[in-house]
């Protein structure tokens, strides 16, 4: 069984990104949770059938999950991070190469696109009868 290079904090940067838990990932792979903290961690080799299913389930290219991406961030992008310390430089960027590579955020069901209109604090209905 041979395995395929992957970047594991891509890993858990998509995970974490889409909102899945450890324990979602392992039942969709149908591995242990364990697996998907080794593999997060550089611990566990991925075969390359893992490595599809993961891009699949995290809806980013193989490329990507590898770490072989051409970003190139803007000059603007680039001016705003110039005075940050490298670590959070390198975070910045980083998340800004996911958000170009994720593509359109998700479309919103007509009761989410009700829901995000009000602060949350008129949402909660606090006895002020706005439900």
């Amino acid at each position: 069984m041979s395995t395929e290079p992957v970047k594991a904090g891509r890993l858990r940067e998509a995970r974490v990104y889409l909102g899945f838990s450890r324990d979602e990932v392992s039942a969709a792979m149908g591995r242990e949770r364990r697996w998907v903290d080794d593999i997060e961690h550089g611990r566990q080799p991925v075969t390359g059938e893992e490595l599809r299913k993961l891009s699949r389930l995290y809806q980013r290219p193989v490329a990507w999950l590898q770490g072989q991406t051409a970003f190139q961030p803007d000059a603007g992008l680039l001016r705003q991070v110039d005075n940050l310390a490298e670590g959070d430089r390198e975070a910045i960027l980083d998340f800004a190469e996911f958000l170009e590579d994720a593509g359109p955020a998700p479309e919103l069901t007509p009761e989410q696109e009700r829901r995000r209109d009000f602060p949350a604090s008129l949402r909660t209905g606090g006895g002020d009868g706005l439900r």
